[in-house]
This record gives structure tokens, sequence and C-alpha cells, in this order.
């Protein structure tokens, strides 16, 4: 794990000293902290994960498309349905928090504008690790990687800092999005892997949803991306062993191309051009949870009773429903007592004092 966690921070160092190259011009502005705000604050924000991505509909057949741009149809099949959930519950679990920085370009009017970045790690990332096959459940129908991933914010709301990188889709006919790579350590002691976002239709499960509130006018503050494809430029590193887990991704869309509107005219960029994403995650593993098992340069888990941590708020309910139960319990308990000895009493008033 010590390799690939100075291959991120050089990683994030690049995109850090970039930005600062990019604004030697002219004095850059300072950076924008990025916060967690709450719902709340912003429940008016657009939904992170489906802003201009519409479902289409031709007789029964449904489909996924990103702002009216036909190439990217993706239909809806019933072959696979349900199988990544059923996954879930034999999957590894990562549990921690992540770091963002997003890096302005290094030319242009916008190259002094500062760093948008996190000071603190960001709560409640996580990390999905998942085989292909587990006894009679197969990922390959859909998905030709070694393994699954699932990256992503746990119980985050609209409006938060939010990301999402998912390598595959059970829900369609173009079902994998991510083309992934491992190697596996001799002694199965840990895995380290790479991917790059390489398909072309729309798919649910990547997308990037930044609001800084920049109090800049020339910079911006809006970075989304609805159903990240291949113009995305998205991609990751990382590692995982039983136990940890890092993963460093990277978002560079550049100039990305301009989609056709909705009867509207053209969509502008869903992306300021030449600015760079970066993120980085470390997180331990969920030990009632399946873990995993490298065997054979094979991705596998083993062990699992489905659980998954419970929010602070599920928590205290489930407490609370505890306690009534003891107090119902004890209750029925002690009114059960009275009455024995209700009867014990009436009895011995009517049969009188026993004589030897």
């Amino acid at each position: 794990m010590a390799r690939l966690s100075i291959v991120g921070l050089l990683s994030l160092w690049v995109i850090v000293c970039t930005a600062k190259r990019g604004g030697g011009g002219g004095g850059s502005s300072s950076d924008t902290e990025l916060n967690n705000p709450t719902c709340e604050k912003f429940n008016d924000v657009r939904n992170s994960s489906l802003e201009g991505v519409v479902w289409t509909k031709v007789g029964d057949t449904e489909a996924l498309i990103i702002d009216g741009d036909d190439s990217t149809r993706n239909v809806l099949s019933n072959a696979n349905t349900g199988i990544n959930s059923r996954f879930d519950k034999y999957d590894a679990y990562y549990y921690g928090s992540m770091v963002i920085v997003i890096s302005p370009p290094t030319t242009g009017n916008q190259s002094n504008c500062g760093r948008i970045t996190t000071q603190l790690a960001i709560p409640d990332a996580y990390l999905r690790i998942g085989p292909q096959t587990r006894g009679d459940m197969t990922r390959k129908a859909y998905d030709s990687n070694p393994f699954y991933l699932e990256f992503g914010r746990w119980g985050s709301c609209l409006g938060s800092v939010d990301v999402s990188l998912t390598s595959s889709n059970d829900a369609f006919t173009n079902g994998q999005v991510w083309s992934l790579a491992s190697t596996v350590a001799q002694n199965g002691s840990e895995m380290n892997f790479s991917g790059n976002l390489t398909s072309t239709q729309a798919n649910l499960g990547n997308f990037f949803n930044v609001r800084a509130l920049s109090t800049s006018l020339k910079c911006p503050d809006d970075f989304f991306l609805r159903s990240m494809i291949q113009y995305n430029g998205v991609s990751l590193e990382g590692a995982v062993s039983r136990s940890n887990a890092e993963l460093n991704f990277r978002i560079a869309s550049g100039a990305v191309p301009t989609r056709p509107g909705n009867g509207s005219g053209l969509l502008p960029p869903i992306w300021p051009e030449g600015w760079v994403a970066g993120g980085s995650f470390r997180g331990s593993s969920w030990e009632k949870g399946g873990f995993l098992v490298l065997k054979d340069g094979t991705v596998m888990t083993d062990g699992s009773d489905g659980s998954k941590p419970r929010s602070v708020k599920t928590i205290i309910i489930a407490v609370c429903v505890g306690v009534a139960a003891l107090l119902v319990l004890l209750l029925c308990c002690w009114f059960c007592c009275c009455r024995r000895r209700r009867r014990g009493q009436k009895k011995t008033d009517i049969d009188g004092p026993m004589t030897s």
C-alpha cells in the first residue's frame, strides 16, 4: 500500500503545482474551500445524478440518453437486472473519507483563478469491491472486468459534494462502463488496480457534483457531470487489501463537445474548459460484511452477514425500539407474576389453611 500512497500523493501534487503555475501571471485568486453543506441549505440544488439525463421510451423499450444526443442512448434490459443487488452483501466494503482538489487551466482568462479544495477530509465515503462470480451468481454476462468497483458517498444528499464511480450497470444493454486492470501480489496480500471510463453510452452511477460558491464572477464554481462517459476523461488507480483501501481519481474533460439541446438550440459545455479535478480516498474494511480474498490472481470474497454501517438516526431508532420491547416484556412478566399471586391467595382463602 505504501507504493500507491506515493503515487497518489504525486498525482495530487501535480494538480496543485499546475494550479500554482497557472496563477503566476497576474497574481492568482485565493483558494475556495469546499464545505459539506447540509441538505437543508441547498435543498433546491439539481439532482446530481440525473440532471440533463433523459429517459426515453419507444414502444415498450425504455432508454437513457444524455442531452438529446442519440449516440449516447443506452437501452434498459431485464436480462441481468438484480444481479448487482444480490452481490451486495457478499462484496467487500471499505468506509473512510476523501479529499478533492479542482485546479484551473494553465492558460487563458481563468488561469488566475484559485483552486477549489477540501481543507478537511469529507466523511462518509466508501469503496465497494466485488468478484465477477460467486456461487451461482455472475456479472460476466454484462461486465468483462476482472472485478467490480463502486466508489462514492454513503448517505449523501442533493446539494452536497458528491462523487460516484461505478464500473458497470446490470440494468442496461451496454452494462460495462469502465475498463479495469489489476495486479495481485503473489502472496495474496493486496491488489493494485487502475482503470479508465471507456463507455460512450449513458449510464447510472458515474457523476461528479461540486458547488463551491465562489465569490469571483470570472471563476466557475459549479462543476457538474451528470452521466460521465468516455469524453469526460475519467481515470482512477488504487490498492486494496483485506483491511485497507486507497483510491485516487482524475477528471480531465478539457473542452467537452457541445451537445444538441431539446429544440431550444445548443447547450453550453457542461464542464469549464481546462479545469482538472482530482480526488483521493482512504478507508478501512467493514469487518461485519464480506471480506476480500485474493487467490491465484483472482478477486474473491468470503464471509458476510449482509450488515452495513447504519446512520446515527437509524441506530437511535433501533435502540429505542429495543428498550421499548424490553419494557413491554418486563411489564408482561410483572403482570403474570401478580396474577399468579392473586390466584394463589384466592385458593388459600377458599380451601382454608392446610392441617397435618
